[in-house]
């Protein structure tokens, strides 16, 4: 009787653990980003991209000499923009938007000489519509691109001696901002990510001399914290150097033939050599809106001078110090 009873109970047992194993574990909960626009309710946004930028003319020189031949400027970005729903169905929403101010504020290397107004500020009071879908997709750029390239001619002078002068600006930090406003959710898995769950894309490097390219990131969904308006997805992101090639889609705000004024038109053979950094972006999942970003990175680059060209020399070092921020206007 023991031995039967004893068997009963190995058998109970064994049955148990077996349907322990048939039972799914529990998968992780899948946090959905969507859009929400109301009609006529405008959402505005402040953005602020600065870099410090760094010249070292003799980087393999030691210490003293370095740093008697290293020059710095700044640069800085501070813009209003303020987005109008003007259609709003399942499939898309056609925003309207308009700068309500701009400034940009840029020292010199030698602090001396001509500085002109940045083309940029001719944003002010200028509007243009978008459409973007509810992952955050820009679908209808049009008169976004026609307005860059309408503020990129404002860059320009002619010389009589040396023709087409482009004078500095910051108009890929306005390309930076605004083609890539949602750009975290864009790329993302549209049924939802989880916690801890990364994915990558590519985003513009904005810098201070004409060059077209592309800074790798990867996101990853850090943490959703409960709040009194709702849930609060924190999503972080880390930059690299991109190897590819910027996509063609991307807008470009001029063309031709020209000279650029300044430091960065004198150099040339810009080479990008590292690039290191890291961001963070809050989102609200209820109300469907970004509550802020902030972005910062360090750019390394090298370039030549025109004198030397074929004949070697020193290849000055370039170190920009990269800031992104966005944040609502209450």
């Amino acid at each position: 009787m023991r031995l039967i009873n004893y068997v009963v109970i190995i058998c109970s047992v064994w049955l148990m653990q077996g349907c322990q194993r048939l039972v799914p574990a529990p998968q992780p909960a899948r946090h959905p980003f969507k859009l929400q626009f109301q009609e006529n309710t405008v959402q505005a946004y402040r953005f602020v991209s600065h870099r410090d930028i760094e010249i070292q003319w003799e980087p393999d020189e030691g210490e003293t000499a370095k740093k008697n031949s290293t020059h710095s400027m700044s640069e800085t970005l501070d813009m209003v923009m303020a987005y109008r729903p003007l259609q709003v169905t399942d499939l898309n929403t056609e925003l309207e938007v308009t700068c309500q101010s701009v400034s940009v504020k840029r020292t010199q290397l030698t602090g001396t000489g001509r500085v002109p107004q940045d083309a940029v500020e001719h944003l002010r009071d200028r509007t243009f519509t978008i459409t973007v879908d509810p992952q955050g997709k820009l679908t209808h750029t049009q008169a976004l691109d026609e307005l860059l390239k309408d503020i990129g001619k404002r860059a320009f002078r002619n010389d009589p001696r040396q023709g087409r002068i482009k004078d500095p600006e910051m108009i890929c930090d306005v390309v930076a901002t605004q083609w890539f406003l949602w750009h975290a959710l864009a790329c993302m898995d549209p049924n939802g990510v989880t916690l801890g769950q990364s994915w990558q894309s590519q985003l513009s490097l904005p810098t201070p001399m004409v060059m077209r390219k592309a800074r790798d990131v990867t996101y990853s969904l850090a943490q959703v914290t409960d709040t009194d308006q709702g849930p609060v997805a924190e999503i972080h992101s880390r930059f690299a150097l991109s190897q590819d090639k910027a996509p063609r889609s991307w807008p470009i705000p001029y063309a031709g033939r020209f000279r650029a004024s300044g430091p960065f038109g004198f150099l040339r053979g810009y080479r990008n050599l590292k690039l290191e950094g890291t961001g963070q972006e809050r989102f609200n999942l209820d109300q469907g809106c970004s509550l802020g970003y902030d972005h910062q990175y360090r750019l390394e680059m090298d370039a030549a001078m025109p004198m030397f060209g074929a004949m070697g020399g020193t290849s000055p070092k370039i170190i920009i110090r990269q800031t992104l921020k966005m944040e609502p206007v209450k």
